[in-house]
């Protein structure tokens, strides 16, 4: 939708410049003897160039601008006095182009080509009607009153067009309505004009004409990339296909270009910073909302819009490059978005957008735009539902708060929620919630946001698999993931139980941890990818040689895992040849790759996700922060994974000695089938508990997860 506003934006500027000469023409013909133009002034048009870019980024003068115009009036008028119709009334539009270059842009610079003037003369018949090829007096006359309406309009806005291109670095609530005001009253007079006299405008010649201009004007843009985008917008947004803008579609055009652009603006001024969680910055993205939902209700009142127009247009986008956009991805997450999260009772397609799909998404952006102003206000917290749902995601053993680089402290300690850790944590609760109201299957669990079961979670990782595949975390062919998913949530998060739910809670920690770990991992990507140069172009960008990454991974280890400090302390206290082992277990846990040469960006990611899960487990059960699992801490902790435990054994009473066996030796005795473990564990087994000593580090838990990783 940005680029489609941009296109029309820079579509309606360059028709301020280009009308003065709305009678051009394709053919190049024998001159008509005209008389020497001796006029003072016919250099005029000499800066046109240096004053169209100063327009554009709000410094041109006023007098500037008005001279421009008055230029256009004076050469229009100069070629009426002095160049002879062919019949009554009657030109050669070519006799224009060959006038104004020899007199009024008499240089290469400012020279007018054919292309450039057949295009215009398209312009001219979509604001005036008539011929391409001949042009009236009478057009003639009209183009010079329709010069001083144009100039009206660019005068008008000139104030504001810093404002409207960006130029301007920072811009004020009330200064940025004016400027968008100012844009749809100069939007609806473009529009009035064409409409009252014009004709439909093809894009194939819209394209013809974005790419004369960025040659005339040496734009480093190529602007007609955009108008395919456009072409599929007006199909689905405006309807009457997708060739041309018939007459009555401009009403409309200005319309959404008003609102898209709109909320592009309020995009690049207040939502796309740092400081998008602020009260200004929300209540300018809440307004582009709520202009936004308006508008799309008003289309959606009279025409659907198809999966298949939301397809051509993600596809028009992701051809142009305007952005790195894989269309079939976002047209997947598209799909589950209005087939499931905001599915309707209609009798329209599931994958269609439709009204009553609209009015959820807009029920679901209230619900995370009202809670986010509750973050910032800080009034009227204690009777709001809101603010209550958010709280249980906040009422950790610690807080979940970012760093700078996007990192959560696991250092147990409970440090206030910063404004951007709420924000991001309000965005995660809101997914959270939608999953659950979308797949929990029992209605107490639905409507209380309670949480999901394993059977339930598989079918929200079937949908949501190709995200998982983009972000690195899932491989194509794994349809078991799900599991892996289940138990990590359900035993290793802060909050974690150990039941059958994937809790509220517990979700929102896992997708904390997640995202925590992949902001982490890029960030030591990019260090590795430096340190292991050679390396990684060998593999052509695929991952990093293994002997290098482990050798600087642990050089840099106390860097670049600042934010768990235990980790760290634990890891320097390790001799290299327990680092080597360390990093090999944790590459198994995360890993069933046969070759170990390398390690991909995906493991790697992994690797650090994994880590947060460790810290988290040793946080919550090393209560003496010396480093291990005690048999006291031990007890704590198998109150945790004593059902996970049980559901794997034929004799539950055996959990316990289980479990402390594996703290003890680093592996699951019933799964291995050896007969030495066997009797190992019967002697265990039998022992008195006080003599059962055990003191598990993190790489002994890291032993016994890689034995219990075929069951997670």
């Amino acid at each position: 939708m940005i680029s489609w506003s941009w296109g029309w934006i820079m579509y309606f500027k360059w028709l301020l410049i280009v009308l003065i000469i709305t009678s051009c023409a394709r053919e190049s013909e024998v001159k008509r003897p005209i008389r020497a133009v001796q006029a003072p002034g016919t250099e005029c048009f000499k800066d046109t160039k240096e004053t169209f870019r100063k327009y554009l980024s709000g410094k041109a003068s006023r007098a500037a601008v008005i001279q421009f115009w008055q230029c256009g009036k004076k050469s229009l008028k100069a070629f009426l006095k002095y160049v002879s119709d062919d019949a009554e009334g009657v030109y050669k539009a070519s006799y224009l182009r060959d006038f104004l270059n020899r007199f009024y842009l008499n240089s290469k610079d400012l020279e007018l080509s054919a292309p450039l003037f057949e295009e215009l003369m398209e312009v001219k018949r979509v604001f005036l009607g008539g011929s391409r090829k001949k042009i009236l007096r009478s057009e003639l006359e009209e183009t010079i009153s329709l010069i001083d309406q144009f100039m009206f309009i660019s005068l008008e806005l000139r104030p504001y067009m810093s404002v409207l291109s960006v130029s301007s670095s920072k811009v004020s609530s009330s200064r940025l309505q004016q400027a968008l005001d100012k844009l749809d009253w100069s939007l609806k007079r473009v529009a009035l004009l064409i409409t009252q006299k014009g004709s439909e405008y093809s894009f194939s010649h819209m394209n013809q004409l974005f790419k004369q201009l960025v040659l005339y004007f040496e734009s480093s843009t190529d602007w007609s990339k955009f108008v395919p985008i456009l072409a599929k917008f007006k199909k689905a947004f405006i309807g009457n296909g997708e060739t041309v803008v018939r007459n009555m579609d401009w009403e409309y055009v200005a319309k959404v270009v008003r609102v898209v652009y709109g909320d592009w603006l309020r995009l690049k001024y207040y939502v796309l910073t740092p400081y998008w969680y602020q009260e200004p910055q929300l209540k300018e993205l809440d307004r582009g909302a709520e202009e936004t939902f308006a508008y799309l209700e008003k289309v959606l009142e009279k025409k659907n819009i198809s999966q298949e127009e939301i397809k051509d247009l993600l596809e028009a986008v992701q051809s142009s490059q305007v952005i790195d956009l894989d269309s079939q991805l976002v047209l997947h997450i598209w799909n589950i978005s209005v087939k499931k999260f905001f599915a309707d009772k209609m009798n329209s397609s599931p994958f269609d957008l439709t009204l009553e799909k609209l009015k959820g998404f807009k029920r679901t952006y209230r619900n995370w735009i009202d809670t986010q102003f509750l973050i910032v206000k800080k009034k009227d917290r204690s009777k709001s539902p809101l603010w209550s749902e958010l709280k249980r995601a906040m009422n950790g053993p610690w807080t979940l708060v970012n760093d700078e680089k996007g990192r959560i402290r696991l250092d147990g300690k409970k440090v206030p929620y910063t404004p951007l850790s709420l924000g991001r944590l309000n965005v995660e609760r809101l997914f959270i919630r939608l999953l659950i109201q979308t797949y929990a299957k029992d209605s107490q669990r639905k409507s209380q946001i309670i949480g999901l079961s394993l059977d339930e979670l598989q079918e929200a990782f079937q949908d949501f698999k190709p995200l998982l595949v983009e972000l690195g975390l899932v491989k194509p062919d794994d349809q078991d993931y799900y599991k892996t998913i289940f138990y990590y949530t359900n035993l290793f998060m802060p909050r974690s139980n150990g039941d059958k739910i994937v809790q509220y809670e517990e979700g929102i920690d896992y997708l904390r941890y997640i995202f925590s770990g992949i902001h982490q991992g890029e960030e030591i990507q990019k260090a590795l990818q430096v340190a292991c140069e050679e390396g990684v172009s060998e593999l052509k960008g695929k991952g990093f040689p293994l002997a290098c990454y482990r050798e600087h991974i642990l050089a840099g280890f106390s860097q670049f895992y600042e934010n768990m400090p235990f980790l760290v302390s634990a890891i320097q206290r390790y001799k290299k040849e327990n680092w080597y082992t360390f990093q090999k277990i944790l590459f198994d846990v995360v890993s069933k790759r046969a070759d170990r040469s390398f390690v991909t960006f995906s493991e790697h990611k992994k690797m650090v996700i994994f880590l947060h899960f460790l810290e988290v487990l040793f946080l919550r059960f090393d209560q003496n922060r010396d480093g291990v699992i005690g048999l006291k801490e031990a007890w704590k902790a198998f109150k945790l994974f004593k059902r996970f435990l049980e559901r794997l054994l034929p004799n539950p009473e055996i959990a316990w000695p289980l479990f402390t066996y594996m703290l003890k030796y680093g592996y699951n005795p019933v799964t291995e089938g050896k007969a030495i473990s066997e009797l190992r564990f019967k002697n265990w087994q039998w022992k008195p508990e006080s003599e059962w000593k055990i003191g598990a580090d993190r790489l002994m838990v890291l032993r016994i997860i890689r034995s219990l990783s075929a069951s997670l």
